[in-house]
């Protein structure tokens, strides 16, 4: 009976995260996925030119160094096995970019899923089979986790490596956990923060001299870094343009990216300043789990500070580590939590099995459960149903005629968002980054200038994020002059159109609020 209880919640964290999985397609409307999904998919294109060393992906150097060379690998090989599957027994070809995209988020499912069962092992072996079974739960329908899922995400897999380092740590099993640890930062480079408390951990938890556990924490630091450069060789054979890349994408962060740039600390606990985009994809632990499964999440955090489990104390330190991390750049997103969110779902689990009375711990994990589980499954269901912005630009194609004028905010990745042979389109430029005052200094779009009849494309999520308080205070000017010009579109045009998130009752769309306007002189 208790396997049978472990099958239904791995099932259904498999199902919330793979149902809408095609949100979107074919467009691109994920930042960061194309960055990735190109360069993987051109070296399975060019597999035998790249093996060579020819081509632009000479030796499979994808040319980023931001994201750990980990997913280029697992999705180059991935792409070429089910390319060379489907041509050979008939099943399909990856002749579009669309398969690959919905390819490339099924292993992200796949990797999430894979970490609720490692979460489970964790907290069974840690602390017993009910809170094993009690933080697969928790994590399964953890809103960030599931919405995350939904993209190709290095969060996901390095998440997932994360996790099973900890795992095989606990279980003395150094060489695996070393292992694990390798693939992590090789996928994204925070893992390296967890690779300290692992270090820790081994000082710690194992037996022996201190020379030998020493020894141990050297052996395993090696084969860590073995790992890493296996997986990462371009970390060393192109230093420079690795050096570069990141020195570069430190900066960006560092000033802080449009969505999520704030002072305050405790910004990712609460805040009220995110878009209604945000919100519902959760910008904060308030927006994720709701006021009471955060209110239990703080106390399942500090809890074993008031009890005798070290291993507890060891996990609820690096969620309170880790957060601080997070927190102290003036870039904050939720998704940059990942890495402790299985912990998290843990320290819950660990702390409702604590609870003496069976009735008490029922209830309150009841109500624990009901809003993040209700948010898993709209966010699903509101990826299923579609995004505002594929279904802005159909409108566009069908309603406005060939060859108007259009001024758009951006509102895909990469692109225009409309077709440049069938419509004149100017985008609206947005700094991203507010790097050496870059905010200030922007200009917003002279509507006198631009050719009439016009129609101009807003979104609410730079509108949003314009009249938040963060913005304001850091940049009163340059908000002032982004305020101004919404305000402008909104007396002298006429709203001909506008796809609302949540206009349609229960469940959303994803995406943010998108308007059209008419300017007609």
């Amino acid at each position: 009976m208790k396997i049978n209880l472990l099958v239904p919640i791995i099932v259904l964290a498999f199902l919330v995260r793979v149902v809408g999985i095609n949100f979107g397609l074919p467009l691109e409307l994920h930042p960061d996925e194309g960055k990735i999904i190109y360069p993987a998919n051109s070296m399975s294109v060019n597999f035998v030119e790249s093996l060579q060393g020819r081509g632009d992906n000479a030796f499979f150097n994808p040319h980023i160094f931001y994201y750990g060379g980990v997913n280029f690998f697992i999705l180059t090989s991935t792409i070429k096995l089910v390319s060379f599957v489907g041509r050979n027994f008939s099943v399909f070809n990856l002749v579009s970019l669309s398969p690959i995209f919905l390819l490339a988020r099924f292993i992200t499912v796949l990797f999430a899923t894979a970490t609720v069962y490692f979460v489970y092992r964790l907290g069974r072996d840690s602390f017993g089979e009910k809170v094993g079974l009690l933080s697969a739960l928790v994590l399964a329908f953890f809103p960030t986790h599931v919405i995350n899922s939904h993209y190709f995400s290095p969060d996901i897999i390095a998440t997932f490596f994360g996790v099973a380092s900890i795992y095989f740590l606990s279980r003395r099993k150094l060489l695996a956990s070393s292992i694990m640890v390798g693939l992590g930062i090789g996928t994204k480079y925070y893992p390296a923060i967890l690779a300290v408390f692992l270090g820790l951990g081994i000082l710690i938890f194992l037996k022996g001299s201190l020379k030998s556990r020493l020894t141990k924490l050297l052996k395993y630091t090696v084969c860590a870094i073995v790992v890493f450069i296996i997986t990462n060789p371009h970390v060393i054979l192109n230093f420079p343009e690795f050096a570069l890349d990141i020195k570069n994408q430190f900066a960006r962060n560092g000033g802080g990216i449009l969505g999520s740039v704030s002072p305050r600390f405790f910004y990712l606990l609460v805040n009220n300043d995110s878009s209604s985009m945000g919100r519902f994809l959760g910008n904060s632990l308030f927006f994720d789990l709701g006021p009471l499964a955060l209110l239990v999440v703080f106390i399942a955090v500090f809890y074993p500070w008031f009890h005798k489990n070290a291993f507890a104390k060891y996990l609820s330190g690096f969620v309170i580590c880790y957060f601080c991390f997070v927190s102290a750049s003036i870039s904050k997103e939720m998704r940059w939590l990942m890495f402790e969110i299985p912990m998290i779902a843990i320290l819950v689990g660990y702390f409702f099995s604590s609870l003496k009375s069976k009735k008490t711990a029922l209830v309150i994990g009841f109500l624990f459960l009901l809003f993040p589980i209700y948010k898993s499954v709209t966010v699903s269901l509101s990826f299923a149903k579609g995004d505002t912005r594929p279904t802005i630009v159909t409108w566009v194609e069908e309603n406005i005629p060939q060859s108007s004028t259009i001024l758009s905010d951006p509102i895909l990745v990469a692109r225009s968002p409309f077709d440049d042979e069938k419509y004149q389109v100017f985008e609206v430029p947005h700094a991203k980054y507010n790097v050496n005052e870059a905010y200030e200094n922007e200009s917003t779009p002279n509507l006198d200038i631009i050719p009439k009849p016009l129609y101009v494309v807003t979104s609410s999520k730079f509108i949003d994020y314009y009249n938040s308080s963060d913005f304001r205070a850091l940049f009163p000017t340059a908000s002032q002059k982004w305020i101004d010009y919404y305000k402008s579109i909104e007396s002298f045009t006429k709203q001909i159109k506008c796809i609302r998130t949540n206009e349609d009752g229960l469940i959303n769309f994803t995406g943010p609020d998108i308007c059209i306007y008419l300017m007609e002189r």
